[in-house]
Order: C-alpha cells, then structure tokens, then sequence
C-alpha cells in the first residue's frame, strides 16, 4: 500500500488587509488576561500622571499598551508568536462502562460557514494540515482511508479508519476497522451555526478504548500528550488554519497551509 506523507512547505505571505479591532477573529488574549490587562494599564497610566517625568511617561506608555490589549482583546505580539490565551469551552471527560476506555468532548467556535469546515474535515487527506503528529492519511475508499501517526523515537502507527455516518454540513461520524491497534477509537464531529451567526461551533468526541480494561490515558504517548491536550490542540490548529489561512508556528516546523 503506498502512503502519502505531507512534505515541508514555506507558505508565502498573504495580504489579508488592514487589521480591524472589531474582528472577532482578532481576539487572542483570554477573558481573565484582559481583565488584568486593563487592572495594571490603569495602574501605569495613573502612575504616569502622578509622577510626570521620564520613568512616568514610560509607565503612562507602558499602560496605554495594556489598556489597549485588555480593552480589545488583541496582542500584536501574541499574533506574531501564534499564540491565544482566549478560553475554550471546557473539555468533558467520562469513564466508559466497566473502564474500557474514556470518551473527551470538547468544543471550539470557528467564524467560518458549517459547509466549508465540513467539507475541509471530510477531505480526510487534509488532517495532517491541522493535527501535527499525523503523518500522512490516504484515502482508500469513499469512505476509507488508512492513516500513519509520527510515533515518539522516529517509530510509526498506522491504522484503517471508516466513516460510518456522515450529514453534509452537520455531522462526520467514523471509527477504526482493523483491529491491528492495540487502542481502538470512535469519533463525531459536528458542526452547529453560533448563536448571533458568530460562525460555527465545531464539537470533537473521540471514545477511546483499550483492550485489558486498562484507561486510555496511554494513548498520550501517541502524540507525546494527554489526549485530551492532543484533542484541544487539533481543534487550534484547525481553528487558525480556517480563520488564517495556515497555522502559525515557532517551532521551526512546516506550517499548515489551506489548499485551494
């Protein structure tokens, strides 16, 4: 069987226009850091006027910074680095009857339509774009397809996936079909408009199951995490990737990059 791994690529620039506060997708510095923002930039911006020499004016400039940030809820340098502190909805996690596994739930709001974050997630030769430790996927079928994961130490895991229900634009529902791995999975996404058509609510459960009864905590050795931090990673990457263009990186790694 030939597989399709991704190569390195170098995105190129993109002009996206002019920065617009207003923009949701703007938004990279959580809830709790605009707050605290906001707190010690009118600190400094006091202090600033009360001292009224030099040191004062760097305090007022300093707190204009943070107001600024804590007020729109952007940061220049968090953009550059890739970074968002915005939160997500909290994951939920359940022990399967008789601890034969665990299932995650977790959530994330995307501003784009519902059929364009369906159609980029059914075209499974795409998850390489957005989840970083798999290496290649291959379409096998309609419905098929056979996936190789980058294993810790240069090693590989490689297992066939089938798509059991699918409604265009709401829900993908598969799961594996060899057997070959000694962790087994189900998974959904869905996809549902946001409230105020503030985009679209992506929801990923994946059910994890073990053979022995043992918790699937282990499969973080998978991508080298927990897999409810692989999980809120994936959906990131998938956010940035969608609402950017490409998924920004400090890592020195290749960048994800949306193909037309």
């Amino acid at each position: 069987m030939i597989n399709t791994r991704v190569t390195a690529r170098t995105p190129q620039a993109e002009v996206r226009g002019a920065y617009n506060p207003r923009d949701p997708r703007n938004v990279n510095v959580g809830q709790v850091e605009r707050l605290l923002s906001v707190i010690g930039g009118g600190a400094c911006v006091l202090m600033g006027i009360v001292r009224r020499d030099l040191s004062g004016l760097f305090a007022a400039s300093l707190g204009g910074l943070l107001l600024y940030r804590g007020i729109t809820g952007h940061s220049f340098l968090y953009k550059a680095l890739g970074i968002t502190t915005v939160e997500e909805s909290p994951h939920s996690r359940e022990v399967l009857p008789e601890h034969q596994g665990i299932k995650i739930r977790r959530s994330v709001t995307i501003m784009r339509s519902s059929e364009d974050l369906y159609q980029f997630w059914r075209r499974v030769e795409n998850a390489p774009l957005y989840m970083q430790q798999i290496a290649s996927v291959t379409r096998t079928g309609e419905r098929t397809s056979h996936w190789v994961a980058q294993l810790p130490g240069g090693r590989t895991l490689e297992w066939d996936s089938q798509i059991t229900e699918e409604i265009p634009s709401r829900l993908i529902v598969w799961q594996t079909t060899d057997g070959t791995m000694l962790i087994g999975h189900r998974g959904s996404v869905s996809f549902a408009p946001a409230p105020d058509d503030q985009g679209t609510v992506v929801t990923l459960e994946i059910e994890l199951s073990q053979a022995g009864g043992v918790l699937s905590r282990s499969l973080g050795d998978l991508p080298g995490k927990l897999p409810e931090q692989f999980i809120r990673e994936g959906l990131r990457c998938f956010k940035e990737l969608m609402e950017a263009g490409e998924v920004p990186t400090i890592k020195g790694q290749p960048q994800g990059k949306i193909r037309k």
